[in-house]
């Protein structure tokens, strides 16, 4: 069974630091990492029930540790998901 998917505060660690993505992140199978950036990493991953492919983004652990970046991360997810515009990605979880 797949492992709950760490909480928006929960540190993941960075990319240099040997930490690799778990196979399952709560009910998504990761499946490749897409792009990595300032503050994390883009994995292509599917809904494991609905079948449906999304996109993951998971946090740098230094990142995911200062509050105001993660408050920051969570007001912008807020603000994609209200718009409802095919451009722009809809932010479900």
């Amino acid at each position: 069974t797949p492992s709950p998917a760490p909480g928006p505060t929960e540190p993941h660690p960075g990319p240099d630091d040997g930490w690799r993505p778990p196979e399952w992140l709560g009910g998504y199978r990761l499946v490749e990492p897409l792009g990595s950036g300032g503050m994390g990493v883009v994995y292509r991953a599917e809904h494991v029930v609905l079948h449906k492919p999304v996109a993951i983004k998971v946090l740098r652990a230094d990142v995911s540790r200062n509050e105001a970046v993660v408050r920051r991360f969570l007001q912008e997810a807020r603000s994609a998901s209200s718009i409802g515009n095919q451009h722009i990605v809809d932010v479900v979880d």
